[in-house]
């Protein structure tokens, strides 16, 4: 049974942005006259993301025109999913587990009409081994891997669970990261990166010393504001409890050459920051909310993409809508910094 019964293509738009880059470092040239890419989707599966993951169906028409070339040739590109789960190191609420998924690229088939077994990256040729594929075999590929669930452990991890995925010497996905490829890292969440430091902050049930076993912890104890308790403003990663986001950005840096690492976040924006109440315990208030969910603020991820410049972007998971899913904005992102950043490069 096909996954997809109908599908029309449409064009990702194009923005003109021209960025003052830093000259190329050695072995860069090699990157920049290929149109490879390699791109890595990060979901956060948490019990928040319940409204989101309805949304997931409503751009399969959609998804694969942000991975094709103007003339109608798709880009050589691998995509991979893995999520944010990285458990709660042996502790935590019900939902986690010692270790999550692992940072482990997502296989197996997510829907009905898949294959019982899938590669562990998506490209143009090995889609067409989807049965029963007739037109855009990407579309149906991608809603066949994408993670649907949202029963991952309460604390997401985005931020570790991508550093270890892509880490060359943990290889837990060899073959994924090509030496040619341009790379596009993207988190798709609607909470902000909890990737603990110290594991006590998250496998430390209810406690005088951490508060509640639940996600303002990591607000808590790695962000930094000013402003009023109720309603902090000027906020920042901050504190030794969380990874630093610094030190993320120096290990996906090198990964690449300069100019080689695009990262993006669909999420909700970082203003504004109101602390209110639920259930008698302090809790972090929506920076937005729609139909299409709602998002706490993503301090600790937004910083590290405005450390990406022209290279980073985010987009809103509250304005997901009918045709524009979160793997739509995320492809879509990808595909605007290739179209006015790294393409005018090559």
């Amino acid at each position: 049974m096909a996954v997809i019964a109908a599908l029309a293509c449409a064009a990702c738009s194009e923005t003109a942005v021209t960025p003052d880059l830093a000259p190329r470092e050695a072995g860069a040239d090699q990157i920049s006259r290929t149109s490879a890419i390699d791109i890595l989707l990060v979901v956060d599966t948490s019990p928040s993301m319940a409204e989101e993951q309805l949304m997931w169906s409503w751009s399969f028409p959609r998804w694969d025109s942000c991975l094709t070339l103007p003339g109608g040739e798709p880009l050589d590109f691998r995509l991979g999913f893995i999520t944010a789960d990285l458990g709660a190191f042996g502790g935590g609420p019900p939902t986690c587990t010692a270790t999550g998924d692992g940072a482990k690229l997502q296989t197996g088939p997510q829907v009905t009409g898949c294959p019982s077994s899938t590669p562990p990256w998506i490209t143009p040729e090995g889609a067409k081994a989807i049965p029963g594929c007739s037109a855009s075999c990407v579309n149906q590929a991608i809603a066949c891997v994408a993670p649907k669930s949202c029963h991952g452990c309460l604390y997401s991890q985005p931020l570790e669970a991508a550093r270890r995925a892509l880490d060359p010497v943990k290889n837990l996905n060899p073959g994924f990261v090509r030496p040619d490829a341009h790379l596009a890292i993207v988190f798709i969440t609607d909470e902000d990166d909890c990737s603990a430091a110290r594991p006590e902050l998250l496998s430390t049930p209810d406690s005088q010393d951490l508060g509640p076993a639940d996600t303002f912890r990591c607000f808590e104890h790695g962000v930094q504001c000013a402003g009023t308790p109720a309603r902090p403003t000027s906020c920042k990663p901050a504190g030794d409890w969380l990874h630093p986001v610094a030190d993320y950005e120096a290990f996906f840096r090198k990964l690449k050459p300069q100019h080689h690492v695009i990262i993006g976040a669909v999420a909700a924006p970082t203003e504004p920051v109101e602390i209110g109440d639920a259930g008698g315990q302090a809790a972090l208030r929506p920076s937005c909310q729609s139909g299409a969910g709602r998002g706490t603020p993503p301090i600790r991820l937004r910083a590290l993409v405005d450390r990406f410049g022209p290279l980073g972007f985010a987009g809103s998971i509250c304005t997901a809508g009918k045709g524009d899913d979160m793997i739509y904005r995320a492809l879509y992102g990808v595909r605007t910094v290739w179209d006015s950043v790294i393409a005018p490069q090559g």
